[in-house]
């Protein structure tokens, strides 16, 4: 496992222009922004990009989230 570090969600550029409404909508419905450990790691490449984990990224945006655990 690499080492996990926090870093601030607006500094990260999405990899991707678009996110899927359903799948947004059912992140919402059981992301809890006080319980981290039920979230999946969002990857993040060295220079600040996501590859994986858009709606995830934009659901904790929405919850009020501004800083991701890098795994």
């Amino acid at each position: 496992m690499s080492d996990c570090f926090f870093i601030d969600l607006k500094k990260i550029q999405p990899s991707q222009l678009f996110i899927n409404s359903d799948k947004l909508h059912n992140i919402l419905e059981w992301f809890n922004p006080s319980d981290w450990s039920a979230v999946e790691g969002i990857p993040v490449k060295q220079l600040n990009i996501f590859t994986d984990g858009h709606t995830r990224a934009y659901a904790a945006h929405l919850k009020g989230i501004s800083y991701i655990i890098h795994q």
